[in-house]
């Protein structure tokens, strides 16, 4: 067996004894290694493909696919008239704790951030939040009063053209110290395997699982029921993002901070060019993900008044971009119906 085949074999080791066991379809989507001059490999660096990793997991999602975001008016004519949501960096979350919530509680003393690593690295992790469509969620008080603007803002029902794609991680967050089982047994996994000097060990296992980090909230917030997609753009400390995906913006709370770019169905500007064939457009949705508004529901705290002028300024967007939703509203008794 030649030198670059027994290291494939061992990192393939790696991977058979410290991740499959608890995550049964991991792969690596890249790899490298670290070596001396006429010296043999003991670390390598590598990067988790996203495309079945959740696959026979508690983090896989299994459901109908149409997914709620609740916003203020203001929001949704920005979200309508530019063409996109946006995913924000983990740095831009209210759950300031994200990310570090899970290392911590899995690696414990054995890990420690500097709030300038930290704050990298929540640069590079992007996320779009959203729970699943259902009776329950569309009413659901909870949800209204904190992200639907106390009911005087709206829901958006969405669904994704793909959300299988290459690059981009789907599935469900999940909550609490007894949802950390499976990262416990990898990080007791590796432990073991690096101490057994059984072979190449990865240097960057904290970056290789983190994708599955991000996923994790505090059991405080298990009333979100929140699914999640996930992104990753790669940069260090000193360089700024050049995707042209990503950009800068305000936060609520006066901060500037990076965000991705997720297209609206037709809004994506490659589409724009006439010259873009079907093929291709397929191609770039199995690498960029878009979204299709179907229904925007009004929250029951705007009067009947105001709500029909939001019909006519709804209405004029919809037919300036030629979108394809259609305008409910959410009444004094909870119940949704279709508005005029």
């Amino acid at each position: 067996m030649n030198e670059i085949r027994q290291e494939e074999y061992e990192i393939q080791n790696f991977v058979n004894e410290v991740l499959i066991p608890s995550f049964p379809n991991w792969t690596l989507k890249s790899f490298g290694t670290f070596k001396k001059v006429n010296s043999k490999a003991n670390t390598f660096f590598g990067e988790a493909s996203k495309t079945q990793i959740f696959e026979g997991t508690p983090y896989q999602y299994i459901g109908n696919c149409q997914f709620l975001h609740f916003t203020s008016l203001i929001s949704l004519k920005a979200i309508l008239d530019c063409g996109w949501l946006r995913m924000s960096e983990f740095g831009n979350l209210s759950d300031n704790t994200e990310f570090v919530y899970a290392a911590s509680s899995v690696f414990g003393g054995e890990l420690e951030f500097s709030k300038v690593d930290l704050d990298s690295i929540k640069e590079t992790l992007f996320s779009l939040s959203a729970c699943e469509v259902s009776q329950e969620n569309n009413i659901d008080p909870y949800l209204w009063n904190v992200y639907g603007d106390q009911g005087k803002g709206v829901s958006i029902e969405y669904e994704f053209s793909n959300f299988k794609v290459y690059d981009y991680l789907f599935g469900n967050v999940r909550y609490g110290i007894e949802s950390l089982d499976l990262l416990k047994e990898v990080f007791h996994n590796f432990n073991i395997y690096k101490k057994s000097n059984r072979g190449i060990y990865p240097t960057n296992f904290l970056n290789l699982i983190s994708d599955i980090l991000v996923f994790h909230k505090a059991g405080q917030f298990k009333s979100e029921k929140e699914v999640r997609l996930f992104w990753r753009s790669e940069k260090s400390s000193w360089e700024k993002h050049e995707k042209f995906l990503i950009y800068k913006d305000f936060n609520t709370i006066q901060e500037v901070r990076y965000f991705a770019k997720l297209f609206l169905k037709g809004r994506n500007p490659f589409f724009a060019n006439g010259d873009v064939s079907d093929v291709m457009k397929n191609e770039i949705l199995g690498v960029i993900p878009q979204v299709e508004i179907k229904k925007i529901t009004l929250g029951s705290n705007i009067s009947i008044g105001k709500k029909l002028d939001i019909l006519d300024l709804l209405n004029e967007l919809k037919k300036k971009h030629n979108y394809e939703y259609s305008i409910f509203h959410l009444n004094a008794d909870s119940e949704i119906r279709p508005f005029f």
